[in-house]
């Protein structure tokens, strides 16, 4: 059975882009959609927020504020209005996670499910190290949140080589403990879909979809013609074997 919602229209006029994230509320047993609209130009106009709960069957409107973005003088900067909020939402510890920017600033903003409060996580410093990078994704690793950076590999461009660099917080919310736990060469990614409960990657490549080992870096090529329904699951886990003796994961 599928239900279909009508979200609210913001005052917005062009170039608006949304980003959408889904989960369950166990404390008070309710399934929420959390909204957010920016301007796709990244001008100058604060993100918008809203919220939409099955057991109200209703949108209301939600402030997109952290304490932490006032900033406090001796050890943190001051960040600003919010003016993007860049998708998908990965979900961690009860709470939604994607990547916000104010002028100046790239973080990673969490939506907590149960108490619905907005909270700010500060990036690693050095996770550009002077890098270009291609593109970048949140996404839970082996049970903690991980930001996987793929950047241009620039002694294999023609080849559409890139590195994977694989950042986990290896304590949640304390931006000092970002770890940098693999560097992986790739050639030709088309998109990265996120790990399964193993830690290993889901990854688009010029074969298809595939699974990575970050630690053999070994590949398994997993004879999916159409994986774009990955992109919408929320974890992946090795379920089912096949009567051709490979493996499915779900």
């Amino acid at each position: 059975m599928f239900k279909k919602l009508v979200a609210t229209r913001f005052s917005r006029k062009d170039n608006e882009r949304a980003a959408i994230g889904f989960a369950y509320d166990s404390l008070n047993n309710d399934f929420k959609i959390l909204r957010i609209v920016c301007n796709e130009m990244f001008s100058e106009s604060q993100a918008e927020a809203e919220i939409y709960t099955l057991s109200s069957d209703s949108w209301r409107k939600v402030e997109i504020s952290t304490e932490s973005s006032r900033g406090c003088a001796d050890t943190e900067p001051k960040l600003g209005p919010i003016y993007c909020v860049w998708g998908p939402f990965t979900f961690y510890n009860g709470a939604l996670h994607a990547f916000a920017f104010t002028v100046g600033y790239l973080f990673i903003l969490s939506f907590d499910i149960s108490d619905e409060r907005f909270h700010k996580v500060m990036m690693h410093r050095n996770y550009l190290d002077g890098g270009t990078i291609s593109f970048t994704n949140l996404a839970v690793y082996k049970g903690l949140p991980a930001n996987f950076v793929f950047a241009h590999d620039l002694g294999n461009m023609r080849r559409g080589g890139v590195l994977c660099h694989v950042w986990v917080m290896e304590e949640c919310a304390v931006a000092k403990s970002w770890t940098r736990k693999f560097v992986i060469p790739m050639e030709l990614v088309h998109r990265f879909f996120g790990c399964t409960n193993n830690g290993e990657l889901l990854i688009n490549n010029a074969t298809g979809l595939v699974s990575i080992d970050p630690e053999s870096q070994n590949q398994n090529i997993l004879a999916i013609e159409d994986a774009n329904w990955v992109a919408f699951s929320a974890n992946s886990m090795e379920s089912l074997v096949l009567l051709d003796g490979g493996t499915a994961f779900f």
